[in-house]
């Protein structure tokens, strides 16, 4: 889609109420979709508040004066749009959302909508609103070209993090000792005392992972490390003495430690026979650990959702 000649051009009639209620409304659930939590926006807002009203995010005006509130006018031409932006991104913003009442500065600032093509990349294009990622540096699709399924890694990762929260939360206890495999910085999930086990420490593969996770009783592999994990391999469904609980394909897979790891029996440790003769104590076995009713929580959770 071409958002310079599909949005509303400067000057042009200003939408009916209704229409920008919609439009509201439309902003928001592609920032919702689009956008993580907590992430730093600035909004080509015309001073409106109720486009910076999109969530748990920090919004801000754009342009703003010295003390964050709108400027109250338009850059003067595309030099002093991208400084802007450049000294927005160097104070944290992370994103960039053009509602559809300001699609024409794709138009009228020429220079602006290159700086974007070359260096930030488009992660949405909705009737309503256009989405830039600021976090990429590089050659990127052109903002006439955006595909919103295009999205970075970092994107990805960042986008997970809110819902693997949600579902740990709910299928885990609070208590819980959790190992989650990481990829890199920043792809874990801040739910509880999760404990990011790199997959280098322990090399590719659900094996080695597992192995890696030390005493958690559950283990997370969300699905960015899918294809680092398994590659075009199959996927087991228990290894050693972990059994998966759950596989969510966009999502992640969440892995129980059902059991202890064998260990060998030491030939130089013979058996204590009591001095009366009789057969040496066996000790009972460990009872089993409590499922803390984990498959209700799954299922009380998909439910839901």
């Amino acid at each position: 889609m071409n958002a310079g000649k599909s949005g509303t051009a400067s000057g042009s009639t200003p939408l009916l109420p209704d229409e920008y209620g919609n439009l509201i409304e439309g902003v928001r659930e592609t920032a919702n979709s689009m956008i993580p939590r907590n992430a730093t926006v600035v909004v080509v807002s015309r001073g409106d508040e109720e486009l910076l009203r999109i969530g748990p995010r920090r919004a801000l005006h754009f342009p703003q004066d010295e003390f964050g509130r709108y400027a109250g006018y338009h850059p003067q031409d595309s030099e002093a749009a991208i400084a802007a932006l450049e000294e927005m991104r160097a104070r944290g913003a992370e994103y960039l959302l053009l509602p559809s009442t300001s699609f024409w500065w794709l138009d009228y600032y020429e220079g602006l909508r290159r700086h974007l093509d070359e260096h930030y990349p488009a992660i949405a294009s909705t009737d309503d609103c256009m989405v830039f990622e600021l976090l990429a540096t590089g050659a990127q699709p052109g903002a006439g070209d955006a595909d919103t399924h295009e999205v970075s890694a970092a994107t990805q990762i960042r986008q997970l993090a809110a819902p693997l929260d949600d579902l740990l939360g709910a299928l885990l206890p609070a208590d819980a000792a959790i190992a989650v495999a990481a990829t890199g910085a920043g792809d874990l999930p801040s739910f509880a005392a999760a404990r990011a086990v790199h997959l280098a420490q322990g090399g590719d593969g659900v094996a080695s992972f597992l192995a890696a996770a030390g005493d958690a009783e559950f283990a997370v592999i969300p699905a960015t490390a899918y294809d680092r994990m398994y590659g075009a391999g199959a996927r087991p469904d228990s290894v050693g003495p972990w059994r998966l609980v759950t596989r969510q394909a966009h999502m992640c897979e969440v892995w129980e430690r059902v059991g202890e790891a064998e260990s060998p029996a030491r030939e130089d440790s013979p058996a204590r026979v009591p001095q009366d003769g009789a057969a040496p104590a066996v000790p009972e076995p460990a009872a089993p650990r409590p499922r803390r009713g984990l498959w209700q929580r799954i299922l009380g959770f998909f439910r839901r959702t």
